[in-house]
């Protein structure tokens, strides 16, 4: 059914509610997607909620007849949650719906239109746009590491040296940000318009029907009393996995108890263990300290021992694009657990599956450790250009843009989407929350990815060996020569 404005307008009440609550605790395209600002009674409609977080950007910006011009990565034709602009007509879909509602009270507010396009590489187009010297764009979005990468080679403007941005401000993700700063500056950050950096927190899902058939720990009882480990994991997944047929081969016909990406499995532990591959010094320069750890160690041979040293884990095919819902082992009540992130839960995959399912934190290291930690994979940096004529244009709406989705668009993700749409119940919602309270953003699984995560490591553990203190000690001279190089950039005065 076509969205209509009242709708819209109704929907904006119940996300101020949702919006409380968070306190308390698309398609893509080669066209530009063009928003006015409005006129008559609807407009004014839209801004009566009232608003729980509020910009300090001066009365008398002039702004009026301007468009804020964006470009973003259409991840090869998946946004996911990526855009700053909505279609009018979006079938009713929550954040579509929330993000098209923080479109209209800027517009009207400012007296500005939007004008967003989606190419499939944002950092090659910025690269050509910024080299050329156009000034095409006001606002670029793209992902982590690239964007780091275009900030070494001078095509930024640095976030905190932009006028009317107030990083201070609970709409930039301070724990996130800080982990970006080098030398004390931060060239890109996180805010709550990026919505990609929650889409890739990773999280477990457990099939309650296996908990139920096998007689086992309930998931939830264990994370409330901190029992939840690596150990009782390993357990009970491998209490579940069965060759079922009796054909002596395991394959996608038979239950496991647990479903992973293989890259994905020790980066996910070794976060939840609290240890981290890339740490800073006293100057807040980033090194590697991989090797250096005994509990790195460990984690990394645990993760071996619980993937391919074990039954209970299926071997994923792994390649680009591989994924835990291929074959549909899970969807098809075949297994105890399966890793994923919170933007699959918005996926039909998930939607569809006919048994109940809950939400727990990757488990702790021991019961030692003081709490859960998840893992934030990545996610979108949006920047402003060198070649943009008014930074300080950019800059302010970057910051309005921050708040207004910390006002609408969080609570229609979070609190409307994954804690109660896309949930199965309400201890899911509870541990949402305790993850979202410690959310880890680890430099060499996200900035220096392909040197760490999608290097070394994943070498290793798609090839089935465990990584060892060799291997780290092998990669210490190309990965330090990598963040020295981007490092000295940066700092370039």
């Amino acid at each position: 059914m076509k969205t209509n404005k009242n709708s819209i307008i109704a929907s904006v009440c119940l996300l101020c509610i949702a919006a409380a609550a968070l306190a308390s605790c698309g398609d893509s395209g080669s066209e530009p997607v063009q928003t006015s600002a409005p006129t008559g009674e609807t407009t004014a409609a839209v801004t009566e909620p009232i608003r729980l977080y509020n910009d300090s950007l001066p009365a008398d910006l002039e702004t009026e007849g301007k468009t804020l011009r964006s470009m973003t990565n259409s991840y090869d034709g998946d946004m996911r949650h990526a855009r700053i602009t909505a279609e009018e007509d979006g079938q009713g879909e929550l954040i579509n719906d929330a993000i098209y509602t923080t479109n209209l009270a800027l517009a009207e507010r400012f007296g500005i239109a939007f004008e967003e396009t989606c190419v499939e590489d944002a950092t090659v187009e910025a690269r050509r746009v910024v080299n050329a010297g156009d000034d095409v764009y006001d606002l670029i979005t793209t992902i982590d590491r690239d964007a780091y990468t275009l900030a070494s080679e001078g095509m930024m403007i640095a976030l905190d040296s932009l006028k009317h941005v107030d990083l201070s401000q609970p709409w930039w993700n301070g724990t996130l940000n800080e982990a970006l700063t080098v030398g004390g500056r931060l060239w890109a950050g996180y805010s709550d318009a990026m919505l990609t950096s929650y889409d890739y927190t990773h999280i477990i899902l457990f099939n309650k029907d296996i908990i139920s058939a096998f007689d086992l720990d309930n998931p939830y009882d264990l994370v409330a009393d901190g029992t939840w480990t690596f150990e009782k994991f390993a357990e009970m997944a491998e209490e579940v996995t069965s060759d079922i047929n009796g054909d002596n081969v395991y394959d996608e016909n038979d239950r496991y108890g647990w479903l992973s990406i293989a890259k994905h499995i020790s980066p996910s532990f070794w976060v939840a263990a609290g240890v981290q591959t890339i740490t800073k010094d006293e100057n807040d320069i980033p090194v590697y300290t991989m090797g250096e750890n005994q509990r790195m160690l460990d984690v990394l041979q645990l993760a071996y021992d619980m993937s391919w040293g074990d039954s209970y884990w299926y071997r994923v095919e792994e390649k680009h694009g591989a994924s835990v819902k291929e074959p549909p082992i899970f969807a098809n009540g075949n297994a105890l657990f399966t890793s994923t992130t919170f933007y699959t839960l918005f996926d039909s995959y998930y939607r569809e599956i006919e048994f109940d399912y809950g939400i727990i934190p990757y488990p702790k290291y021991d019961e030692a450790q003081e709490t859960y930690y998840s893992r934030v994979e990545g996610g979108n940096l949006c920047f402003v250009p060198v070649t943009c004529a008014d930074p300080d244009f950019a800059g302010a709406m970057m910051e309005a843009l921050a708040c207004e989705f910390k006002n609408t668009v969080l609570p229609a993700y979070y609190e409307m989407g994954l804690k109660v749409k896309y949930s199965r119940d309400e201890q899911s919602g509870q541990v949402l929350d305790l993850v979202m309270s410690n959310r880890i953003y680890d430099l060499g699984d996200t900035i220096y990815n392909p040197a760490v995560r999608d290097g070394f490591v994943f070498n290793k553990m798609t090839s089935g060996k465990a990584i060892t203190a060799s291997d780290i000690e092998k990669s210490v001279k190309k990965v330090t020569k990598t963040i020295e190089k981007m490092v000295e950039k940066l700092t370039e005065e």
